[in-house]
């Protein structure tokens, strides 16, 4: 059975920095988040694909339904290649899953996405 998708799933992408970007040890890693079921509560910045996730600071959306800004300062434990990955969580409790579950032509994906760099 096909189920279609009736909202956008919450979600969010990092914009910056861009993937393999090379950045100093401090880096401010910021971003878009945004859902159907409600306002963006939280948004976490993982740090090399592990649960060392730290929390964001969010920005005003324009309107009720408008994507979230959100940054977090991140200092890196050394130089070298690091994995960083955003997650959202909204007013109705989801959270963006780590893996893909897929639905017809994936318009449902909102899986979370990491952005390579590397720390000089």
């Amino acid at each position: 059975s096909v189920t279609a998708v009736q909202r956008m799933r919450v979600k969010s992408v990092i914009i910056s920095p861009r993937d393999h970007a090379v950045t100093s040890r401090t880096v401010t890693v910021s971003g878009w988040a945004w859902s159907g079921d409600g306002a963006i509560t939280r948004v976490e910045v993982g740090l090399d694909g592990g649960n060392d996730w730290r929390d964001a600071t969010l920005g005003a959306p324009a309107s009720a339904y408008a994507w979230t800004p959100w940054s977090c300062t991140v200092v890196l434990p050394r130089a070298g290649r690091f994995v960083l990955r955003s997650r959202a969580t909204d007013a109705s409790g989801a959270t963006q899953p780590d893996h893909i579950v897929w639905n017809r032509l994936g318009y449902g994906n909102n899986a979370v996405r990491q952005v390579v760099i590397t720390a000089e």
